[in-house]
């Protein structure tokens, strides 16, 4: 552990200090991410807001790490907006801490629904490999690419039905 993290541990005997440092990294850390899920959907402030459902001066108020004005409905119409799912718990300290250390753009990313549960196969992405090839090499190469991808786990037995309708 850190001399910061020592240190943090030591004034976290202080109840009242301990709940307010830990409610200002969960408003960075919810606002920050609103950031960079916006900026990795590559939106402007007003494309969030319309996709949201919201108006756009709301956007710059939910991206400052300042505002502790968060409601559950305005945090599921963000979620909607991005195609991810919002996860709201009750966790120990402990566990807490290190959001601390997550604060980074690539910590923050989240991988949309569409992508998440039905990622495009790497043979779909580079159709032009399989224009010149027969029908039997297609199968083949379909089948390699799709038990060596990254497929989800329940995917699995999809992309077998698919090669043998193929």
């Amino acid at each position: 552990m850190s001399m910061l993290d020592q240190q943090t541990l030591n004034d976290f005997k202080d109840k009242e200090y301990a709940h307010e440092y830990m409610e200002e990294i969960i408003n960075t850390y919810i606002a920050t991410q609103i950031k960079t899920l916006r900026e990795q959907n590559d939106w402007t402030q007003t494309q969030l807001a319309e996709k949201a459902e919201m108006l756009q001066p709301r956007i710059p108020i939910l991206e400052n790490v300042n505002n502790s004005s968060l409601s559950l409905e305005t945090l599921r119409k963000l979620a909607r907006a991005f195609d991810l799912v919002l996860c709201v718990s009750f966790e120990n300290f402990g566990r807490a801490l290190p959001l601390i250390n997550r604060l980074d753009k690539e910590s923050l990313r989240r991988t949309p629904r569409e992508k998440d549960l039905f990622p495009e196969p790497i043979w779909m992405k580079d159709k032009a490999v399989l224009e010149d090839k027969t029908f039997e090499q297609k199968t083949t190469i379909q089948a390699t690419v799709k038990s060596e991808s990254q497929l989800p786990a329940w995917a699995v037995g999809i992309a077998v039905l698919e090669n043998a309708h193929a």
